[in-house]
């Protein structure tokens, strides 16, 4: 070792231990007084062009509790070495036997650590209980830490001896050496090893391979103890050919642990294609379970406090019917007693007596208390009077009102409480009808619009909120000199809410009338934030407002100026997130910066800026992130990451700088997102159009990699969630657009299949037929621009599906397409 020299490094001269990829020896780092692990690698065990490759995208990764951070390496020039910080834990090899929930609890950390890797393309490719270092804190928490990524089976390596952690590797793994990585293989072989790792620390045996591990015991001991290599082939022979795996009996007896056993097991399939994707999405199916048990305890538990509560109820009753039986039997006895009972008559005279004084005391108690009601009667009737006047109290009526919800309980009286609200602002506007009551007359429509909203009353609300402007605006022009500023600034807040209700309630969401409304609410929004620049609800309701008109100006394909609003109310929000209150409000806020960040990416994207696009794309993702930590991800959310890594693998798609690898990367982060909802929800069509976007996109990556039979799995898969979805909704216009695009892109994998291409093509055709009908018939709720897009998209549809109809010989069909193909939508309101 004398010969390996690295700066600010004291390297001990023996080593700490060795392995079938180089020796590990103890570092002190001169300058920082730290200890550090050198691993100096064998260069004929090791691919040290891909251990570049993931030390680089190790080295951008984010630090992780659970991953043991790499200071330096060098794998360009021989000797080949990685340095990385020491860890005071014990390796799980030598921890012993955990109790079953322990082993559980640190399953999941396992599992959220790999988890990370994996999101940042980083595998591992050799995880045993070796390099996995357990530690309990001073707190008694209990933490593991992963080290030693990516030495070992996993490359193009020349030779390498393995030893007894080739036990916890994939069948398919030792039977290539690792060689054949790409394709996601990597991420499969983690899978499993995790999985080994996990069986292992709940019942002290590996899964597979048992039959073997016997053999070369034998081995060993005819060797005289000496070292004897470990065959991959048989190895990986044996486990293929064992069955059910050996849990111990009690492992997985809970409902919780059961579903815990099933993860792994399906971790542990010996066909990769069942297993998880990768770690992420096993980290993930922990979570849910968890999730869904928390839930599960929480329902219990209020089914037991109710039982309990009436077993309390009838102890109360029996306690109360044996109080009635003695009462009876006393009666009894003092009936039978003559001189008993006259004492107790002469001691109720005597109670009689007492109780006609306490009664006239009380009596005198109750005029004195009737005579201080009426005087606190006027005091009310008085205040009333006031309140009436009082425009801070208005505004905390109002806000109290505009944040009621009908929920599934209750909604009854939420109904009852609005109608009586409503009944109190009619009559408040009738009352304002006389005088100059016009500040109370505004507030009162204003309050009664929104009220008539949520009673579903659009056409009275939508009246109201515009009677309410004309008010507001007639206050501001009449007192425009006078006006205090506070009175203004509530005037104002009022005006652009009505602004921009009137923009969304109107019928046709695109038109100009609605573009014209919310323009005004985003004026009004920042003439209040003039006025207070560290308003954060203000910001937050300019960014929502903002957002809708955006919306607007894109239905109208004026991008541009969407970008520009998106734009400039995103900034101002994030100026203000850090002045914003924890919680519920500061999660509003960063909701709507990342919708408007999503908006704006797809605006600039729509546009042919996609290298802004990707920034803006990013900065959603990384928005979300930031919600995540808040309260997770909502289904809004999720669909937002999810459709953000669908646009940049879409536009990744388009550049030949970006590897097919990188592509499925990004795809996959969408499916990861995606699949979770969708089984959550399969008659959603939004999600089954997303997954099923990104499965065509998959399946198009495999097919250019010349896994045609992979492919056309991902690409079948996808239909069939998209087709399910709109079976239990057929009116939805943009799912069937998809599902006819899903289907052209599917006839690629049919050119050899003349037949099977004929049947796709033509529910292919009944698809977009579909759509077609679904346009004429929802054109009144679409702007002119939005029926006119939808119109060319269906006829390139029908065009592409004309041609390939002719070259199937399916002629009458062609010609339906190529009609179809030449129709143009007309269409007057």
């Amino acid at each position: 070792m004398n010969h390996l020299q690295i700066a600010d490094f004291q390297i001990e001269p023996s080593p700490l231990g060795v392995g079938c990829t180089g020796e590990v020896f103890r570092a002190r780092h001169v300058r920082e007084n730290k200890d550090y692990v050198v691993k100096r690698y064998n260069s004929m065990a090791v691919d040290h062009h891909l251990m570049a490759y993931m030390f680089e995208r190790f080295k951008e990764m984010p630090l992780h509790d659970g991953i043991i951070p790499v200071k330096a390496f060098q794998l360009h020039k021989t000797p080949y070495y990685s340095v990385a910080e020491f860890d005071s834990g014990k390796k799980l090899l030598y921890c012993g036997a955990f109790k079953e929930s322990e082993a559980w609890a640190l399953i999941q950390l396992l599992a959220d650590a790999l988890g990370h890797a994996h999101k940042y393309g980083v595998a591992h490719g050799n995880l045993h209980p070796g390099n996995v270092f357990f530690l309990v804190d001073k707190d008694s928490e209990a933490r593991l830490r992963i080290g030693d990524f990516g030495a070992g089976m996993l490359g193009k390596v020349h030779h390498v001896d393995l030893g007894e952690s080739a036990y916890f590797a994939a069948p398919e793994q030792l039977l290539c050496l690792g060689q054949d990585f790409g394709d996601g293989k990597a991420e499969k072989w983690d899978v499993y090893h995790f999985g080994s790792v996990a069986f292992w620390l709940l019942n002290q045996v590996t899964p597979r391979g048992g039959f073997y591990q016997k053999l070369r015991a034998q081995e060993i001991a005819k060797a005289g103890g000496r070292p004897v290599p470990v065959d991959p082939i048989a190895l990986a022979t044996t486990m293929e050919k064992e069955g059910k795996l050996p849990w111990k009996k009690r492992i997985g007896s809970g409902r919780r642990e059961a579903r815990y056993v099933e993860l792994i097991e399906s971790c542990l399939s010996l066909d990769p294609a069942k297993r998880p994707v990768d770690m992420r999405e096993v980290s993930q199916r922990f979570l849910d379970i968890e999730s869904e048990f928390t839930l599960l305890e929480t329902q219990e538990k209020a089914a037991q406090d109710l039982a309990d509560a009436e077993n309390r109820v009838i102890r109360e009753k029996l306690k109360q019917k044996m109080k009635l039986f003695t009462a009876r039997a006393l009666v009894t006895i003092l009936t039978a007693s003559c001189i008993i009972a006259i004492l107790f008559f002469l001691e109720y005279l005597n109670l009689f007596k007492e109780t006609s004084m306490k009664n006239s005391e009380l009596d005198q108690v109750m005029t004195n208390q009737q005579a201080h009601i009426s005087i606190l009667r006027n005091q009310v009737e008085n205040k009333a009077g006031d309140l009436k006047q009082s425009r801070a109290a208005a505004d905390a009526s109002f806000y109290s009102m505009t944040q009621l919800s009908v929920g599934n309980q209750g909604e009854e009286t939420l109904i009852k409480d609005l109608e009586r609200s409503r009944t109190y602002y009619v009559r408040i506007l009738k009352e304002a009808l006389e005088g100059d009551a016009e500040p109370e007359r505004g507030r009162a429509l204003h309050s009664l619009a929104h009220i008539e909203k949520k009673l579903h009353r659009d056409a009275e609300s939508l009246d109201h909120f515009q009677k309410a402007i004309d008010s507001f605006e007639t206050q501001l022009r009449k007192n425009d000199a006078e006006l205090e500023e506070e009175p203004r600034h509530n005037i104002v807040v009022r005006l652009a809410d009505c602004y921009e209700h009137v923009g969304m309630m109107n019928q046709i969401p695109g038109s100009s009338e609605a573009l014209a409304s919310l323009t005004k609410a985003v004026w009004y929004l920042k003439q209040v934030l003039v006025h207070d620049p560290e308003d954060t609800a203000a910001a937050t309701k300019l960014a929502e407002s903002s957002f809708f008109l955006g919306q607007t100006l894109e239905r109208q394909t004026r991008f541009e100026e969407a970008i520009s609003f998106y734009s400039e109310a995103a900034e101002k929000a994030v100026q203000l997130r850090s002045l914003s209150d924890s919680g519920e409000k500061n999660k509003e806020l960063e909701t709507m910066i990342s919708k408007l960040q999503f908006h704006a990416a797809e605006s600039l994207r729509k546009t042919g800026r996609e290298k802004e696009s990707v920034d803006a794309y990013i900065a959603t993702i990384e928005s979300v992130e930031r919600l995540r930590s808040l309260h997770g991800y909502t289904r809004d959310e999720t669909l937002i990451m999810a459709r953000s890594y669908l646009s940049l693998g879409d536009i990744f798609g388009n550049s030949k700088d970006i590897t097919n690898e990188d592509k499925d990367q990004v795809y996959n982060e969408a499916l990861r997102l995606l699949v979770p909802l969708n089984r959550q929800t399969p008659d959603h069509v939004e999600i089954a159009a997303l997954l099923c976007h990104s499965l065509s996109r998959l399946a198009r990556i495999e097919l250019a990699a010349d896994h045609r039979r992979d492919g056309y799995n991902l690409s079948l898969r996808g239909i069939e969630v998209l087709d399910t979805a709109l079976k239990k909704n057929p009116e939805n216009l943009n799912g069937f657009l998809e599902l006819a695009e899903a289907r052209l892109g599917h006839l690629d994998f049919l050119s050899d299949d003349k037949a099977s291409a004929q049947k796709v093509s033509q529910r292919g055709v009944e698809s977009a037929t579909m759509a077609h009908d679904l346009l004429l018939q929802t054109a009144r709720k679409l702007s002119e621009i939005e029926r006119e897009l939808t119109n060319q998209k269906l006829r390139r549809i029908f065009a592409d599906y004309g041609t390939i109809c002719s070259e199937l010989g399916q002629d009458q069909l062609a010609t339906k397409c190529l009609s179809y193909a030449s129709f143009k939508l007309s269409y007057q309101d």
